[in-house]
């Protein structure tokens, strides 16, 4: 689908070939994936880009953090947001099953010089954008995690938290409960970018202690499959650009990411 921007466009079928290029998403990570209910969960951030992901200090700029599970929300925004302690926060689930926490930096409008414009369009997989001049972008960055809560019995109730649109500016959804299906199989996930499917989406599925890395394209509804090949923790993110409908400004470019621990497959039964 060609992007329609309010500045000409030199179209560059073969400038952009080959993998896209990586962004510095945001990344958060809890320090456990796993918590007894009423525990404190511990946030840290760190930014995922071409090589493997590196510490950063917790974002000074929060526009929403939200902790969801069992039924309930708990939403902060910037004057109540959580205080960073030695670049971390703590978040408390109120209900056992799985968490979804989620945050939205302030979204920023700005002129972009030509050269940074194609580096997202590069990002996103973009081979048709490529404009002459600065033009106006509003860049939205937006974190995603999920963290199993047990009850007192030790279980996990499932509840379709895990599964459920954040609402967040820039998303990554599981169309499945990420946290709770074993590896070994296909998670489909739907990327949106402003509440809104988002179709061509390059979506980058890491395995954070192998390295392995998966790149596939969302569909014409904004969905992928992701192939779960191994236990433990997976970074998931995106770079999502599109033409703005309405307002100042010309494009609207999204950074989405989404982590999770997915767990060991069952034992195989002995013969």
């Amino acid at each position: 689908m060609p992007l329609t921007i309010r500045t000409p466009l030199v179209i560059l079928p073969l400038l952009l070939t080959g993998a896209p290029a990586l962004a510095q998403h945001l990344v958060v990570l809890p320090s456990a994936f796993d918590a007894p209910l009423g525990a404190d969960v511990t946030l840290r951030s760190e930014n995922a880009g071409g090589n493997a992901p590196s510490p950063a200090p917790w974002p000074v700029e929060i526009a929403w953090l939200f902790v969801r599970s069992g039924g309930t929300q708990e939403n902060r925004g910037p004057q109540d947001a959580p205080k960073p302690f030695e670049g971390q926060v703590k978040v408390t689930p109120a209900s056992p099953g799985v968490a979804l926490i989620g945050l939205d930096l302030p979204a920023r409008t700005e002129s972009a010089q030509p050269a940074r414009v194609l580096s997202a369009a590069h990002a996103a997989g973009r081979t048709d954008v490529c404009p002459d001049r600065p033009i106006l972008v509003r860049w939205v960055k937006s974190a995603a995690t999920l963290v199993r809560v047990r009850d007192e019995s030790g279980r996990v109730p499932p509840d379709g938290t895990g599964t459920s649109k954040a609402g967040l500016l820039a998303e990554i959804r599981p169309l499945m409960d990420a946290a709770l299906t074993p590896a070994g199989g296909v998670l489909p996930v739907r990327a949106y970018l402003l509440g809104d499917a988002a179709p061509g989406a390059v979506i980058l599925a890491t395995h954070s202690s192998s390295g392995e890395t998966q790149r596939v394209t969302s569909d014409a509804k904004g969905i992928a499959d992701i192939q779960i090949t191994l236990p433990g923790t997976w970074v998931i993110r995106s770079t999502m650009l599109r033409a703005a409908a309405e307002g100042e400004a010309a494009m609207s470019v999204g950074e989405a990411s989404l982590t999770f621990d997915a767990p060991p497959p069952p034992p195989v039964p002995a013969p």
